[in-house]
């Protein structure tokens, strides 16, 4: 997987807050005026490189998704990150936290849609190696999406807020490596993209942050802000290619840098 992982960064570093698995980059959308596929699955894998306070490293992260839209107005998806996570030349396999989400959708005028959305991200990740957490994340969002010919703009808006399940008495309390974050976030995110080739193509760049709602930061800056950029290919009616890179634009980072490949597939 490490392999595989390293030639797909290096294959479109030529060319996913972040936040715990839960994310406004997670949010489904649809184009405005389209009619969704009832099911659609898709494997991304990212590669992931670190610098934290605690430790160094890197990690693999293979995510399944799938998404369900057959109810009109609604979608229900879930996401399952297994996890190769490197630290002082050890290697950990394992899982983060799944994520569970829906969003209500409907449209704001003839180019634009509106989505209200939730997400759940429970603790069943591993985290004795620093993959997952113990607390269960819940995210309320709202996104706004325009088009304007063949450009769209789009933002969203969403707080997370995390709920412990366990009382720590003083015991040890593992680093988390993989998406670290704070128990409540504001987070945002702002995109822009334009849809080419009779819509076979859309590249997009987005600016995501993350504002830390602690009066103790732990792990973490406020606010933190990450840029990104993707080109969606549709290979087919169906399927989808999309490779992706982020860059976190202030300190202190979250993660260093981060490139993946996404294939989508709807029927």
């Amino acid at each position: 997987m490490k392999n595989l992982a390293c030639i797909l960064g290096t294959a479109i570093s030529l060319t996913s807050i972040v936040h715990a698995n839960c994310g406004l980059d997670h949010c489904p959308r649809l184009a405005p005026g389209e009619a969704p596929f009832h099911h659609s699955v898709s494997l991304q894998i990212k590669h992931t490189a670190f610098s934290l306070d605690s430790s160094s490293g890197s990690y693999q992260e293979m995510q399944i998704r799938y998404e369900y839209a057959g109810i009109h107005h609604w979608v229900f998806g879930g996401t399952l990150p297994v996890i190769a996570l490197t630290t002082q030349s050890e290697t950990h396999y394992g899982i983060s936290s799944p994520l569970l989400y829906s969003s209500w959708y409907s449209q704001l005028n003839k180019t634009g849609m509106v989505y209200l959305g939730m997400q759940l991200e429970p603790p069943f990740g591993n985290a004795d190696e620093g993959m997952g957490t113990d607390h269960l994340m819940l995210v309320p969002y709202a996104l706004i999406e325009q088009s304007f010919g063949s450009t769209y703009l789009l933002g969203s808006l969403g707080y997370s807020q995390a709920f412990a399940l366990h009382h720590h008495d003083g015991g040890e309390e593992h680093p988390l490596f993989v998406n670290p974050h704070e128990d409540r976030e504001m987070l945002f995110r702002l995109g822009a993209g334009f849809r080419a080739l009779e819509n076979k193509l859309t590249p997009q760049v987005t600016l995501n942050g993350g504002y830390a709602v602690v009066d103790e930061l732990e792990r973490a800056g406020r606010p933190h802000i990450v840029g990104g950029l993707s080109l969606g290919y549709r290979l087919k009616p169906n399927l989808t290619l999309t490779p992706s890179v982020e860059l976190p634009l202030n300190s202190p980072k979250r993660f260093d840098w981060s490139t993946g490949m996404e294939v989508k597939g709807a029927f």
